[in-house]
């Protein structure tokens, strides 16, 4: 498949994820200011002040010094705004840390906060807001906030936190306020030190990291006299005294909302008080486990059985707007079927009668069974215990966050205050179930696509056509739930029987607001009563976790190749030259344990064995550390010291001189490239049949008891046509579904699984202890097998038709809203215009139409017949472990066969790329969403087959050209919150991948000032020192080079080389030796044969989304919203054509 950072076509709401950059140092700073803190006149200051905020400062006064800064040194950097409190920060090579806490501390001494920066900071906010004004859940959390029952005066929760250009400029203007004066008034009030807390994680002495911060941000504003203030004294909040946010006019009251997307989600809303303190007991924690259970006895397995619901969640949210220091929120939100929709009340009422279960045990003496809290408990220890190391930018703010103003969290708890259960509190967990958990003190939202779209209501929405008011509140004054809202009735809620919505005047969302009746509140207080459910209910209490892991030994490594302090370590070693002795840097990449002999890597790739002259059991890390160490080799012929010992997690690298002579502030220098692994640290194969192929590699790094297992079936239908496409992705939640309450339960005991649909077939992934990691695999290989040779055309057993209907409901629906934001909707466009073997989400729609149990059987049967598989055991597994699996896939294959139903790999299917001709072609696709105001556009630049020089050359001109692209169309011109420039890995094909989305600027804008950039960016090119070039060539090697953070990064790793059948274990390594030998003559060529817009010959691809509205959608094609997909498909289908399907053909 694609390395490609976009939504898959049905996955569209899934982040990007990046894996595996460097082991940095990192900086974050929290700042005890957020959106709460908004003036009431100028919302969305907070937010607005993290976007200026970054624009230059008086030591730093260019506005994108910072960026730049990142940019060229491989480093990244971030902020965001929460409700009571804002982050920023950064993560950069270690040897570029001083430089980028220097430029850092300066946003905290003395911004600049420019008015000529103002104007186009409100732009990107504006952007920022686009991209989200049709999002769902964005906008419920601003409808909770605009019909909670309190004024701007009464909470600060009913504010605007996002922020847009009306509520931070043309509102305020028009109410006679200075958007600037008081941006620059409300950080003079809320950005002094002790309101301020900073992490700093970087691979230096403490006391050098002490004196960096100390020299950086020393000049700090106080308002605390000196000694007067510590940084673990806790400040007191001045939102606790807000108490609760929904006021009672905004309770037992159910919201009907018509959302963007089509869907049916059912929300039940409690507020209770601040949980921050209870961070040893977390009650709510305990409550979301035991409401928010999946398994057999759980409320969803009941709302399951009678088709009511797909999937539920419970629990107090991370973000500020349900947890802060006034309040917090519990909330349940049920996946909905359209027949659960419909028992809406019903649904409500199984809730209470599972919490009146619980408030019966909480009565009963000793509580809720103590073992349940227990079993959580030793999870929590051990889930904490074991855990990965956090990339540094993750940790720093993680641990900023802890370290909040407003948190009492004591020094000694920072790192494990959140992960970690600390005493039972049943007591606490008894007055939440009895004085909150209550229908009087719920709202519920109920958002479904059965009460219509919310573009069926556009007509309504006066949001930016109205006149504006001259007061800010007037604009944005709070709903009434008690005035507005619709008569009790027992009817099910149809829109038109009720009239026109209510329209939430910032996101637009249309809803109607309907009291309880008192017979219905009646019936759930009375399920919410402390008893037992009824016998001919399903509820009950969970049962014993039986994935609970109680082994956590550590496999042992083989003899020849074991573990030594010494290992991965850079030295020097004495050796005799002629009558002189001379030192040698090395490094030691293996030890064997029988002969107690090292093996050391020297630094012109010779390698050479030495006997240890005293035993492994003597050389004690102590020792190793003191800076007076020197050790002796092959009977004290040979004397060693220490230059550098490997971190925890670090592979062999080579450093050499002494210490003393690394100049920490240097960078420049390309960094040392790593010897080559032995063979036997590197993936083998434990198995090679056409049935199975096997690889194992032990960990030796990371040293946890911990495992991964993924798992490829390659089927030889796959994809053929998009009937196989729709019933392969259907499959998967089929079995997905069946398998929630055994997945569920270990999911609870940290271990993970997955199943999905790629252009191959199916993989699997299992991941997590390995004490249990095989039991979970075993039934999810099991259960996804009967589907195998099944010719009764009906389902396997432990299969039904009621759940098979279900899963093709949401499938559908998931259809439908595939592509609704432009970007998702270019993206898939792209990949599928590159790719002939990928299907729309419509015509896989129109696939279905018709599909009974019969036709879904026999089709998937027939896509399992012949299966050739590929699998990847990593972690804390041995030969023998590796041996186990292979036995377990063989009998699971074997049983579910019949005949021959293996697949040699000259028949596994393929995806070819489509090879673009030598010209630039566009795509003109219009958005489906009859809402979207965003545009998007992408580029694609193919450059060709893969090779080593290639790939590193285009991973180094993007590294180059990212920051300047993104300052000068994001930053300067601001065409859109989103700019992005990135390489392209696609089934073998290099490619050069450009995007902007924007809600202000046409696709022909967009294109035009691309085109513009990329001829400009050719001078900067050629001007470029060799400083700066050396400086990016040094970057990009420094984050091909970095360690992995984790088991799971390596082995994704190793995954993408066997998926993409290339096998180089040790690509990075490789890509550096190339990279050094680039020069910047070469990169200049290399551009002008792949990007730039002056060579007519380049192989370029121009995929438009065309906004449906605002100034983006001028130039739209005239396309009926209905017929849109049609139309994005025939673009598709045409450039196939154009391009007479001609391919690169198989390249691995």
């Amino acid at each position: 498949g694609e390395n490609d950072g976009s939504s898959s076509d049905i996955d569209e709401e899934g982040e990007e994820e990046e894996i595996g950059g460097l082991r940095n140092a990192a900086a974050a700073m929290i700042v005890g200011v957020g959106s709460l803190y908004d003036p009431k006149e100028c919302q969305g200051m907070a937010h607005f002040l993290e976007h200026l905020l970054f624009m230059g400062s008086e030591k730093y006064p260019e506005e994108n010094c910072y960026d730049a800064y990142m940019s060229k040194n491989g480093g990244r950097d971030n902020a965001y705004t929460e409700n009571e409190h804002t982050v920023y920060h950064f993560e950069i090579p270690q040897e570029q840390l001083s430089g980028a806490l220097d430029l850092f501390a300066q946003f905290f001494v003395s911004p600049l906060l420019k008015e000529s920066s103002v104007e186009r900071e409100l732009k990107a906010i504006e952007s920022e807001f686009m991209l989200a004004k049709n999002t769902d859940s964005s906008r419920l959390q601003q409808l909770v906030a605009y019909t909670c029952g309190r004024s701007f005066d009464q909470h600060p929760a009913s504010k605007f936190g996002w922020g847009n250009y009306h509520s931070l400029k043309t509102l305020p203007e028009k109410d006679g306020h200075e958007p600037l004066k008081m941006l620059r008034s409300f950080y003079d009030k809320h950005h002094y030190a002790s309101n301020m807390r900073l992490v700093v994680v970087g691979g230096y002495p403490l006391d050098y990291l002490q004196q960096q911060v100390i020299k950086c941000f020393s000049d700090v504003r106080s308002k605390d006299p000196p000694g007067s203030y510590s940084w673990d004294q806790r400040n007191e909040s001045p939102m606790k005294s807000y108490g609760l946010p929904v006021a009672e006019s905004g309770l037992k009251k159910i919201f009907y909302i018509a959302p963007v997307r089509d869907r049916h989600l059912l929300s039940v809303t409690w507020q209770i008080p601040p949980q921050v303190d209870n961070w040893k007991a977390k009650p709510c924690d305990y409550l979301a486990h035991l409401i928010g259970h999946e398994a057999k006895g759980s409320l969803l397995a009941l709302l399951k059985s009678k088709s009511w619901a797909s999937g539920l969640c419970a629990g107090v949210g991370d973000d500020g707007s349900e947890n802060s220091t006034a309040y917090a929120l519990f909330t349940v939100s049920i996946n909905l079927s359209e027949e659960g929709v419909e028992h809406w009340r019903e649904v409500v009422a199984e809730l209470y009668r599972y919490v009146g279960m619980l408030r019966h045990f909480c009565r009963e003496e000793g509580g809720l069974p103590i073992w349940i809290y227990e079993e959580l408990r030793s999870i929590y220890e051990v889930a904490h215990r074991y855990a990965d190391e956090e990339p540094p930018e993750d940790f720093v703010v993680d641990l900023a966050e802890e370290m909040s103003p407003w948190f009492n969290t004591p020094p000694e708890h920072l790192l494990d205050a959140s992960g970690l259960l600390f005493d039972a509190d049943p007591e606490t967990v008894r007055n939440l179930l009895d004085n909150y958990f209550k229908p009087c003190n719920a709202r519920l939202d109920l958002s479904s696509s059965l009460f219509g779209r919310s573009s069926d209501y556009e007509e309504i929405d006066t949001t930016h056509s109205q006149s504006i008011p001259t007061n800010l509140v007037d604009y944005y004054k709070n709903f009434d739930p008690d005035k507005s809202s619709l008569p009790p009735s027992d009817n099910f809620f149809h829109p038109t029987k009720v009239g026109p919505p209510h329209i939430e005047p910032i996101f637009g969302t249309p809803f109607w607001c309907q009291r309880f009746n008192e017979s219905l509140l009646e019936t759930w207080t009375n399920c919410a009563e402390p008893q037992l459910p009824p016998s001919s209910s399903m509820l009950s209490l969970p049962q014993r976790n039986e994935f609970v892991p109680t082994d956590f030994s550590l496999k042992a490594l083989p003899q020849a190749d074991c573990d030594h302090p010494l290992l991965n370590c850079s030295i020097k070693l004495q050796i005799p030259v002629g009558k002189r002795k001379e030192w040698f840097p090395a490094t030691v990449t293996q030890y064997n344990g029988t002969k107690n002999q090292i093996l050391c890597a020297y630094e012109d790739e010779d390698e050479k064995w030495h006997r240890m002259d005293v035993p492994n059991s003597e050389l004690k890390h102590d020792q190793l550390t003191s800076p007076d160490f020197e050790g002796s080799l092959d009977s004290k012929k040979i004397k060693y010291r220490i230059v550098s010992l490997a971190l925890e997690g670090q592979k062999a690298s080579l450093k050499f001189g002494d210490e003393s002579d690394w100049d920490v502030e240097d960078g420049k220098t390309f960094p040392a490239i790593p010897p080559k692994a032995s063979p036997d640290r590197l993936p083998k194969l434990v198995v090679n049949t056409n049935e199975l192929k096997l690889w194992h590699v032990q960990d030796r790094v990371f040293k946890r008891p911990i495992a991964e297992l993924r798992l490829q079936l390659n089927c030889a239908e796959a994809n053929k046509t998009v009937l196989l496409s729709a019933c392969s992705d259907i499959l998967v939640n089929l079995v997905c579904d069946n398998l929630t309450e055994v997945a569920y339960m270990a999911s609870v005991c940290e271990i993970g699984s997955s199943l999905c649909t790629n252009d191959g077939g199916l993989a699997m992934r299992v991941h997590g202890f390995n004490d249990k990691l095989m039991n979970l695999f075993a039934i999810m290989l099991e259960t996804l097998l009967k589907f195998r040779n099944n010719d009764t055309n009906e389902l396997p057993e432990g299969f039904s038709e009621q759940r098979f209907d279900l899963v093709l409901e949401n499938y559908r629906r998931s259809c439908h809203n595939s592509g609704m934001r432009a970007k998702a909707l270019a993206s898939g466009i792209r990949i599928r215009s590159i790719c002939q073997g990928g299907f729309s989400a419509r015509k896989k729609c129109e696939a279905i139409e018709n599909i009974d149990v019969s036709t879904f059987v026999t089709t998937v049967s027939n896509l399992l017949s012949k299966i050739g598989a590929e699998g990847l055991h990593t972690g804390n597994v041995d030969v023998s472990d590796a041996n186990r699996v292979k036995g377990t896939i063989h009998a699971l294959l074997k049983k579910s066969c019949v005949g021959n139903c293996g697949l040699s790999r000259k028949k596994y299917p393929s995806n070819f790329v489509l090879k673009l001709p030598p010209k630039s072609i566009e795509l003109a696709c219009v958005a489906k969403n009859p809402t979207e105001s965003n545009s998007a556009v992408e580029l694609y630049l193919q450059v060709g087959k893969d090779n080593t020089r290639d790939r590193v050359m285009v991973d180094l001109l993007v590294e180059i050209m990212y920051e300047p692209i993104y300052n000068q169309i994001r930053t300067k011109d601001q065409f859109g919150y989103h700019v992005a420039c990135d390489s392209r890995w696609t089934n073998g094909v290099i490619g050069i991948h450009i995007s902007v989305v924007s809600a202000i600027k046409t696709v022909k804008e967009i294109k035009d000032r691309i085109e513009r950039f990329l001829i400009e960016f050719r001078q900067t090119l050629a001007d470029m020192t060799d400083e700066t070039f050396m400086g990016h060539m040094v970057g990009l090697a420094k984050e091909k080079l970095n360690m992995f953070n984790s088991l799971s990064e390596e082995t994704s790793s190793l995954w993408d080389e066997i998926r993409d059948s290339r096998y180089l274990w040790e690509s990075n390594r490789e890509e550096v030796i190339c990279l050094k030998t680039i020069t910047k003559e070469e990169t200049f060529k290399a551009y002008d044969k792949w990007i730039s817009p002056e060579n007519s010959k380049i192989r370029l691809l121009i995929v438009q989304a065309v906004a449906s509205e605002g100034p983006a959608s001028i130039g739209r094609p005239d396309v009926k919203f209905e017929e849109a997909e049609k139309h994005n498909d025939t673009c598709v289908d045409s450039f196939h054509a154009f391009c007479k399907h001609q391919t690169f053909g198989k390249i691995y």
